[in-house]
């Protein structure tokens, strides 16, 4: 038997299609007839408007044939068998080899073609991978997955590999996303070159390289931000597989038993399919972690303060000073944790007032060599104040007191946390003696001990010894709090109590093929609620759960910093390894629930429960 390679057998069936076409609108005709006589038999019923046309275009001739060689053009042509039209060619049609200058594709009437404007080079199989771009005209029927290929030399290369592109942090398909191969294995090759062959995402990250030699590749993936089918930004995303891939084919035989009724066997068929190798590739797809070090923006939305914005690598404190002022003490700073904003509150009332206050700014940033130099820069922030209407109420009328607010308080206490109290300014001056804490005792309330434990300039601890199923409350007299502008408190109070166990749940996971170093998340969404380690006999506990949904992460911990970790591919490092429970769980208050969770048992591209996966895609 003569070994036929799946493009041959695609270009028969491209262009069989027709007959299949005809005997199908044929049959449609014929039932649009019959459907007619009864319509006209029953006068009350109105048009339905037909069928809708489902059928993709039909490939009826090219030039040159499908899968043609020693190819001289730099043109193709295909025609079909009814108007189409081709969506987006500048970024769905995907040339392999890749092309450095753009080429024309258009889809008019019947036919499509494609001029290239490169030089074809001798003895290369050329791939036009159009996905679903190509579409009938009236119904936007995609032909799926269409490509044509030629070769300039003697012989068509033939194999193919296949994969999906994943979000190496959550497991998501990536999309609309470069995927490549170079027969030049070095690293550098992916930043100093273009993609050899290349191919693009579907919506669900799956790809498919067609018309490859049997030969070692190096695998790649890249969201390229500047077009230029090379990793040359490191904001752009990358995947990479550092083991070379070698595409092979394995001939597979396929038996169909047709029955002449329902035991006697009427025929047995026998034909010959081939699949080809590797076809289940993963790609984690992730960002580089940069080390950025610059002043990003200033603003000033409120009259009382001035945020500024930073990508602050080295966490390095920026200094103002002031221009269009002159003040010793007018600011309270307050710096995030990560020390990329930072907040000033303006102390003085009349600087406040100012609707422009200009400064010298002076932080330090990376040159090209991710070296700190020193910067200055003059900025101004504005805040225009509204001008006061005339008011009409008499002078005796009294203005309505401000009064310090309470911005967030824990009315309802977790387990093994403390009472949280912030106020909607920074404090100057706090006094205890004025605030108490009482606990309901036989109908009486009763004061209990606390301490006062200072968070940041607005926000306080409220640490005391609490009980489940007991009613507590805060009592702050007037004027206890002074905030910087000089505003006090009025008189407070607020209730507390503390979560009993009862109104949790627990959650115990036995892990099997993870290693001992790896951390187990609890997500809410994409935000993790709890991460723990792994115990010594290899489980994770969550203990005090909130009642829930929630997913299940794990990562492998390789570095041992706690958190995932992104790769470099100057370092030939890739991103923490991430696994997926597959179920969404359920957990309800005092309920306890187990699971065992095999990491390897399914594939990545299986695993993300398919709830949280529709939401990123």
């Amino acid at each position: 038997m003569e070994k036929t390679s799946r493009l041959d057998i695609f270009a028969d069936e491209i262009y069989t299609k027709q007959e299949v076409k005809r005997i199908i609108i044929y049959t449609l005709a014929v039932i649009g007839i019959v459907l007619s006589v009864q319509s006209c038999a029953n006068m009350a019923q109105g048009p339905t408007g037909g069928y809708r046309d489902t059928v993709p275009p039909s490939v009826t001739e090219s030039n040159p044939r499908m899968n043609a060689i020693r190819q001289k053009g730099n043109k193709i042509e295909i025609y079909f068998d009814e108007y189409i039209s081709l969506s987006n060619a500048s970024r769905s049609l995907m040339v392999s080899p890749t092309q450095t200058r753009p080429f024309i594709a258009k889809g008019i009437g019947k036919k499509v073609s494609v001029e290239l404007r490169d030089s074809l080079i001798p003895n290369t199989t050329y791939t036009f991978d159009f996905g679903n771009s190509i579409v009938d005209y009236n119904e936007s029927n995609p032909i799926k997955d269409f490509h044509f290929s030629f070769s300039t030399g003697e012989s068509l290369d033939t194999m193919s590999v296949s994969g999906t592109v994943l979000d190496a942090h959550d497991l998501t398909p990536v999309k609309d996303v470069f995927v490549g191969v170079y027969s030049d294995l070095e690293d550098s090759a992916f930043t100093s070159g273009k993609l050899e062959r290349i191919a693009m995402t579907d919506a669900d990250g799956h790809f498919v390289l067609y018309n490859l030699a049997a030969k070692p590749y190096r695998i790649y993936a890249l969201k390229d931000i500047n077009n230029n089918k090379y990793f040359d930004q490191r904001t752009e995303a990358v995947a990479v597989s550092f083991e070379p891939i070698v595409p092979k084919v394995e001939p597979i035989l396929n038996v169909d038993t047709f029955y002449r009724d329902s035991v006697t066997i009427d025929t047995i068929v026998q034909r010959t399919v081939y699949r080809y190798y590797p076809d289940s590739i993963v790609l984690r797809m992730f960002n580089e972690d940069l080390r950025q070090q610059f002043f990003e923006k200033a603003e000033r939305k409120s009259e009382e303060n001035i945020t500024l914005y930073f990508k602050n690598f080295a966490k390095i404190e920026p200094k103002l000073t002031p221009l269009n002022f002159d003040s010793a003490d007018w600011l309270l700073e307050m710096p995030s944790v990560t020390k990329d904003t930072f907040i000033y509150w303006i102390k003085d009332t009349v600087l406040a007032k100012m609707d422009t206050l200009r400064f010298a700014l002076e932080y330090q940033k990376f040159d090209s060599s991710e070296t700190l130099v020193p910067q200055v820069d003059t900025i101004s922030v504005v805040f225009l104040h509204e001008k006061k209407r005339k008011s009409r109420k008499r002078d005796t009328d009294a203005e309505p007191v401000e009064f310090l607010k309470v911005s967030k308080f824990s009315s309802v206490v977790e387990i093994n946390k403390d009472a949280f109290l912030e106020w909607e300014r920074p404090v100057f001056s706090f006094s205890e003696e004025n605030m108490k804490v009482r606990q309901l005792v036989d109908s009486n309330w009763v004061d209990v001990k606390y301490n006062l434990q200072p968070r940041d300039a607005m926000s306080y601890y409220v640490k005391f010894d609490m009980e489940s199923g007991v009613e507590y409350k805060l009592e702050l007299d007037s004027a206890a709090v002074t905030d910087i502008r000089g505003l006090h408190n009025d008189k407070i109070a607020l209730k507390i109590r503390k979560k009993g166990e009862d109104e949790y749940a627990k959650l115990m996971m036995e892990i099997k093929n993870a290693p001992s170093n790896s951390k187990v998340e609890l997500l809410r969404g994409t935000a993790v609620v709890k991460s723990i380690g792994l115990n010594a006999e290899g489980k994770a506990v969550f203990e005090n759960v909130d009642p829930n949904e929630y997913s299940v992460r794990l990562f492998v911990d390789a570095n041992g910093d706690g958190k995932w970790t992104t790769g470099r591919y100057a370092d030939r490092l890739l991103p923490e390894e991430v696994y997926y429970f597959e179920k969404l769980l359920k957990l309800r208050p005092n309920w306890d629930m187990e699971e065992v969770w095999d990491v390897k048992a399914l594939p990545l591209t299986k695993q993300k429960p398919q709830k949280e996966a529709a939401k990123k895609k």
